[in-house]
């Protein structure tokens, strides 16, 4: 069985984050992505004691945090349980964070080895792996798969752009690749 994935983001992220469980194979768990639109959630606090629950149940947790999304809200809520459960925390963050202070997001970033900041959600899935398909695959199809995430790239950039680390990550995945 593929690991668990929790998802916070901006609401309006939620098509990406279906697409990316039905489409790609993705074990996302968030249930909020299927009751995103105005006037879907009967009970808030029903929603984040389920929001509880699936956080506790996950085995990664993701935060996608683009600075054009500032204003997290309640996915900062979200990360901060996740953090609370010491769960493996992958924070998104395509944008420049300030100095010590790592605003927009803050110092909490450092908060250990838990939480581990990355360019692109193609960054974090490479991650973990475990976390999909669902179903048994060979390696190399697994491989082709990420290596599909990370030629995406940051989802502000092209997806032909060639910064470093993503440069680095389609160069790690095709050298497995070619081992497989």
């Amino acid at each position: 069985m593929a690991k668990k994935v929790y998802v916070a983001s901006r609401v309006s992220r939620a098509e990406m984050w279906r697409t990316l469980r039905d489409r790609d194979g993705v074990n996302i768990v968030s249930s909020w992505i299927d009751e995103a639109g105005v006037g879907q959630t009967a009970s808030f606090e029903e929603l984040w004691g389920r929001i509880r629950r699936e956080i506790e149940s996950c085995d990664y947790f993701i935060l996608y945090a683009p600075n054009e999304d500032a204003a997290w809200k309640g996915a900062l809520i979200e990360t901060g349980i996740a953090i609370a459960l010491e769960k493996r925390v992958f924070v998104v963050a395509p944008g420049p964070l300030e100095g010590t202070t790592l605003r927009p997001l803050g110092s909490w970033l450092m908060w250990g080895s838990r939480v581990r900041v990355v360019d692109s959600l193609a960054q974090a899935l490479a991650r973990m792996p475990d976390a999909y398909p669902a179903i048994p695959v060979p390696q190399a199809v697994v491989l082709r798969r990420m290596l599909f995430w990370a030629r995406l790239g940051h989802p502000e950039h092209h997806p032909s752009h060639n910064c470093d680390a993503c440069t680095k990550l389609r160069e790690e995945i095709e050298t497995k690749i070619k081992d497989e």
